[in-house]
């Protein structure tokens, strides 16, 4: 452009020098010997010409460098181990605007109080039914915990009177305890359930009572960035009342440890487990296993887990548990779920006590045994439509069963051993949300091989459901209907309804089988045990 500009200058035309000079000087006398200025001045510029010729614009080229000319230097940084910038929780403590307080120096932070919070339901209903439910949690720094408090009772089925031995009751005092010290994170469980049943009539004790005392506690501990050491400890003490001007009493102990290493890599994770278990110290019975488990990441959407071990019966019986188990998961729309191998379970007083509520428990602790396969699948197939598909086979080698026929004297259904039982059972349910308020689904639980006398082969299950999004009101129906003929075909069904006062108060309304009264013979739970049959009851949730 330099050389563009200094071109046209040139070209610009004007008198020249010589005369511009002489016609100032000239004009200049008149001005030096007058006083005073003239009334009209009089001016006469030259006039002056500019002429622009037409401009030759030269073609500007210039040699560019290759693109890998000007690379940037490659750069690396090393970046530190875990450990090395390791920072306590409290660093990111963020203070809330409560805990700050103005002074004469400033904004300063106060001592952070703390946070704890309740929930609590209190409920009341026919039948004596009494339930109250109190949670207390702790959040923040450490330690942290919750304590729960739990009591349910119904007193008098049907339409039979409070205290005739149609009753169940179940309380539950148990608490989690969490403390981490630098790397080394402990939590502790611990607790104490009870649960008793009216045996109506039925023999010569009024009730069966389960009482349980158990804690259990665990400690993990990061020895390098990827590898992770834990173990754990178990106690629990079991006893079961049956009750009555002479009541009988059983009881087992229950002792466990774990330890173990967990690996971690980009494409196997790795992890080894020793455990010890001993039940019923008068029968000594004791276990002791040793597990391997791999899990092998193939890619993001496909994974297996392979464990084996081996355990050891009482002093001479050794078996050798396996398992294989794959997941794909290619889209949010379709997971697959295969496995299979050999198993071993230890059922304990507890294990059995939530399966089977009428039963007479065994002084001698066995194991069970045998052979499984399943498979689980999930798919989407149009927006919030999904189904699932289930199907489970079991051989065992040796299980317990119950009896069909209950004691007459203690009124409680009794286990035998049973070997080379075939269990096949599978399911298939679907379910429908439009725009996550109103909720459509159907299922179906169907049993082709092995029998259990007191479950329906085959049931239908039906539920609907609606929530505002504000979540100020919700309700729910739920319609069970056996599909076996030694049971009635009147479903059982469950209504519930909630409507909410505030952010923090909650009614809660539930109706409980309506339709029970028009069986003749009443619902039953384990025939001849009654189920409670219809009611119904009013509660209240309190958040703090």
């Amino acid at each position: 452009m330099d050389r563009v500009e200094s071109r046209l200058l040139a070209k610009l035309r004007t008198p020249g020098l010589p005369a511009l000079a002489m016609f100032f000087i000239f004009a200049s006398f008149p001005l030096l010997g007058q006083d005073a200025e003239p009334e009209e001045p009089g001016i006469i510029l030259p006039p002056t010409l500019l002429e622009v010729e037409d401009l030759q614009v030269e073609e500007i080229s210039a040699v560019i460098p290759e693109e890998d000319v000007q690379l940037l230097p490659e750069i690396n940084i090393p970046l530190p181990q875990a450990e090395e910038i390791f920072l306590p929780e409290e660093r990111f403590d963020i203070p809330y605007p409560d805990q700050l307080a103005l002074t004469s120096t400033g904004v300063v932070r106060g001592q952070r109080p703390v946070n704890i919070f309740s929930e609590g339901e209190i409920a009341v209903g026919s039948m004596s039914h009494i339930r109250g439910d109190l949670t207390l949690y702790r959040l923040g720094p450490d330690p942290r915990f919750d304590l729960r408090f739990y009591h349910d009772k119904i007193d008098g089925y049907g339409l039979r009177s409070a205290g005739s031995g149609f009753y169940h009751s179940e309380d539950l005092l148990e608490g989690n305890v969490s403390y981490t010290s630098g790397k080394v994170d402990i939590h502790v469980h611990a607790g104490i359930t009870e649960s008793a049943e009216g045996l109506q009539q039925r023999g010569e004790y009024e009730s069966l009572t389960h009482r349980r005392v158990f804690g259990e506690g665990g400690i993990e501990y990061p020895a390098l960035e990827n590898l992770l050491l834990k173990g754990s400890v178990r106690a629990g003490y079991d006893q079961q009342i049956l009750a009555s001007t002479d009541p009988q009493l059983s009881a087992e102990l229950d002792l466990g440890a774990q330890a173990g290493i967990e690996l971690t890599t980009r494409y196997i994770d790795f992890e080894t487990m020793i455990g010890y278990t001993l039940l019923n110290p008068q029968t000594a019975f004791h276990n002791l296993e040793l597990t391997l488990s791999p899990t092998i990441k193939v890619n993001e959407v496909l994974s297996f887990e392979l464990a084996a071990g081996v355990s050891w019966i009482g002093l001479a019986d050794f078996l050798f548990p396996f398992s294989a188990r794959g997941l794909w998961y290619p889209s949010d729309s379709f997971a697959l779920e295969v496995g299979g191998g050999y198993f071993v379970e230890f059922p304990s007083y507890a294990d059995l006590r939530d399966e089977y509520r009428f039963t007479d428990l065994p002084d001698t602790p066995d194991a069970e045994y045998g052979w499984f396969a399943y498979a689980d699948t999930q798919i989407r197939l149009l927006g919030s439509l999904f189904v699932a598909a289930d199907v489970d086979f079991k051989y065992y080698d040796r299980v317990r069963q119950v009896n069909q026929d209950y004691s007459p004297v203690t009124g409680l259904f009794g286990f035998a051993p049973a070997t080379e039982i075939l269990s096949l059972q599978t399911g298939l349910g679907v379910s429908y949300s439009i725009e996550r308020a109103f909720t459509l689904s159907l299922s179906w639980d169907g049993r082709f091989i092995g029998d259990h006398p007191f479950e329906p082969a085959h049931r239908l299950i039906a539920g609907m459901a609606y929530r505002q999004p504000e979540d100020t009101f919700g309700a729910a129906l739920d319609v069970r209907v056996p599909l076996s003929q030694a049971y009635s075909h009147i479903p059982e069904l469950t209504l519930s309804a909630f409507y909410r006062l505030s952010e923090s108060v909650r009614l809660n309304l539930d109706l409980s089988d309506p339709l029970s009264p028009l069986i003749p013979e009443g619902r039953t739970y384990w025939a001849p045990y009654e189920a409670p049959g219809f009611h119904a009851y009013l509660g209240t949730n309190i958040s703090l």
